[in-house]
């Protein structure tokens, strides 16, 4: 992501070869993993990161009172129970008392209050305050029980506290600030501990020789990450072990790497939505029928079959069909006849000029090259601009004043797999950068409306209208060119197990292990 983020992916040292067959049972295991990924981390603070491989690696170090486990299913972390008030108005964590940050201090109820306070914190600056900003009062009812009360009833609460955001981080490491916690990932209570990160060439984490839970500790000695933008290196890599896994894995190599000794290749659905976000507060954007006219312009079939290989499925909704109260929206056929009427009508009959910001990945760049291709066949001359990680970062996350975007080849699924983190960040007219990602910079107090409707409620009835609504209003507005639901695909070398992409695309890589 880019957000969604296809920013990349992090780290590892010097690639290491397996010496040693390790079993699943081994009490001191002493193998190294290392997992090639598409780019490097931005910030691997979880209350402030942007893409989901910098989850990826932050899983490893932090847990959450809850969380979603590899096959995307709520479970929990520190606390061992919880309870969502009728009204949605407030929720209860019970803690395991087992639980111990990886300094062997306790996690209490009152250290749970300082992290989250810390996140809350307006003066810190934090792109994930928002995430949470429902939370009024934080009480602490004895040492293993916190209480969250809510400004209003919120009824995505439970899956936003099981968003990968929602670590809980020891507070005394707070003091270090911002910048120092976002190059050093420290203070957490997972199965792994930072060693270091060496910005453009890997990041690598040890085993937490003290992690409290027994039953979920590592089963490698080290866990590293590497940056490799190339596709075809990141392949290579894997092919010699150099790389013991690599994601994603380019769609046009799958089949080559399938019929490969020694390598596994595994595929499944996300529930990562990919667009094109369209500045609808610019020039010809501004107008709902050029957006229109766009989408009937790019033929989403044939992207989803020349760009990924056939390995998704095209989008008729804003969010994927995987989240919570997902709709088919509608539809917009590939028709460039009528994609030039709709310009002429909006007032360029000649089409326009654009600049399309895109990650400098290989896939990234193979999808920016087919919709320019595409949107060229009805007058719309498109310069693509590849951008690193930080770049991109920075230059979409500028407030609307200083913000030169104009479209965005992006991705999102949301982490907590309800149609309010599919929606809100993206579409709402409080979500504009750089308070979160509504890179379309689309404002609809219509569309506004249905979000608070879906929020301010418990029952899924209401819920499950609101943000149909919700998404019919959406598609018909266009800020995005809808494009696709992409499958997750990585490799493995045959002997390495446990590792998964999840459905929205954080790579879970602490359950590895090697046969």
């Amino acid at each position: 992501m880019q957000i969604r983020r296809l920013l990349g992916g992090i780290l590892g040292t010097a690639a290491m070869l397996l010496s040693t067959t390790v079993g699943v049972q081994a009490a001191a295991p002493t193998a190294n993993i290392t997992i090639a990924v598409s780019g490097d981390a931005v910030c691997l603070l979880p209350y402030n990161t942007n893409d989901n491989l910098s989850f990826g690696v932050e899983s490893n170090i932090y847990q959450g009172l809850v969380g979603y486990n590899g096959q995307m299913q709520l479970v929990g972390e520190l606390a061992k129970s919880w309870k969502v008030a009728p009204n949605a108005s407030s929720i209860t964590f019970y803690l395991n008392p087992a639980a111990k940050f990886s300094d062997g201090t306790p996690v209490t109820a009152q250290a749970v209050k300082q992290s989250f306070t810390w996140l809350l914190n307006p003066a810190n600056h934090l792109v994930r305050t928002a995430l949470y900003s429902v939370i009024s009062k934080i009480n602490v009812l004895n040492t293993e029980t916190v209480q969250f009360v809510l400004s209003k009833p919120f009824g995505a609460i439970l899956p936003t506290f099981a968003h990968p955001a929602g670590a809980v981080i020891e507070p005394k490491v707070l003091a270090k600030g911002v910048n120092y916690l976002c190059a050093n990932p420290i203070g957490g209570t997972g199965p792994f501990v930072f060693k270091d990160w060496v910005q453009g060439d890997h990041i690598t984490l040890v085993r937490n020789a003290n992690f409290w839970n027994k039953a979920g500790a590592a089963k490698v000695a080290s866990i590293t990450y590497k940056p490799v933008a190339d596709a075809s290196a990141r392949l290579a890599g894997l092919e010699t072990g150099q790389f013991q896994a690599i994601y994603p894995v380019p769609n046009e190599l799958v089949q080559s790497l399938k019929g490969q000794p020694g390598i596994n290749v595994q595929i499944a659905p996300s529930n990562a939505a990919w667009y094109v976000a369209l500045n609808t507060q610019v020039g010809p954007l501004k107008n709902v029928l050029v957006r229109q006219a766009l989408n009937y312009a790019v033929d989403k079939s044939t992207f989803i079959k020349v760009v990924w290989g056939g390995y998704g499925q095209v989008l008729h909704s804003p969010i994927p069909p995987a989240d919570t109260y997902a709709i088919n929206a509608g539809n917009y056929p590939y028709n460039p006849t009528k994609a030039k009427q709709l310009l002429a009508k909006a007032g360029y009959p000649h089409g326009f000029t654009s600049v399309l910001w895109v990650g400098n990945s290989t896939e990234s760049i193979y999808a920016a090259t087919f919709i320019q291709q595409q949107l060229a066949q009805v007058g719309v001359n498109i310069k693509v601009e590849p951008m690193d990680n930080a770049s991109l970062s920075s230059a979409i996350f500028s407030n609307n004043a200083k913000n030169t975007l104009r479209m965005n080849y992006t991705g999102w699924s949301a982490s907590t797999g309800d149609a309010d983190w599919g929606l809100r960040p993206l579409l709402a007219t409080s979500s504009w950068p750089p308070a979160l990602y509504n890179l379309a910079f689309f404002g609809n107090k219509t569309f506004d409306s249905y979000l608070t409707q879906g929020l301010n409620s418990g029952a899924p009835k209401v819920r499950a209208a609101a943000y149909a609504a919700a998404q019919k209003l959406a598609w018909q507005q266009a800020p995005w060119i809808f494009l696709g639901v992409s499958d997750n695909i990585w490799a493995t070398r045959s002997n390495v197990k446990g590792i998964v992409v999840r459905e929205d695309e954080v790579p879970i890589v602490y359950g590895a292990y090697v046969q």
